[in-house]
């Protein structure tokens, strides 16, 4: 959809702030998991019989990499594309769903897919407004110009 709808030159750099944004979070949820080193609901042996447990993950809890990424990636092609669709924050349900299922499968407490997603929605805000400030601005004489040659 990017690429449909802005220029090549554009789609590549709005490609690099994506690539940058998921390497970002990638390494911010693992430092923050190994930092806090939470236990997840599987591991706890109060719970455990209660759960649904279908996968029994061995790392960390805190916070959700999976809510993190998927709201991330979903808020970077919703502010851009907010303006070029009229139904840009359908792409809103994919990372609605996915955390659920973090939750469902008991791999991650309520707090830990919360804080994912509001770091994830912060870390694509600040990718995106860096994008604007540093990318080239383009005028009407700029066009004008283009137009005539």
């Amino acid at each position: 959809m990017i690429i449909k709808r802005y220029t090549k030159q554009e789609a590549l750099r709005i490609l690099y702030t994506f690539l940058s944004l998921l390497a970002v979070t990638l390494s911010l949820t693992y430092y923050v998991k190994v930092y806090v080193l939470r236990s997840r609901p599987v591991n706890n042996k109060e719970i455990f019989e209660s759960l649904r447990i279908m996968i029994q993950p061995i790392d960390y809890s805190f916070f959700s990499g999976h809510a993190c990424n998927s709201f991330a990636i979903t808020t970077f092609f919703y502010l851009f594309m907010r303006r070029k669709m009229k139904n840009a924050w359908v792409f809103y349900l994919w990372p609605i769903l996915f955390s659920y299922s973090r939750l469902y499968f008991a791999v991650h407490f309520p707090s830990d897919v919360l804080v994912g997603a509001l770091v994830g929605i912060a870390t694509a805000i600040t990718s995106y407004n860096l994008y604007k400030k540093f990318s080239p601005k383009i005028t009407r004489d700029d066009l004008e110009v283009e137009s005539d040659s």
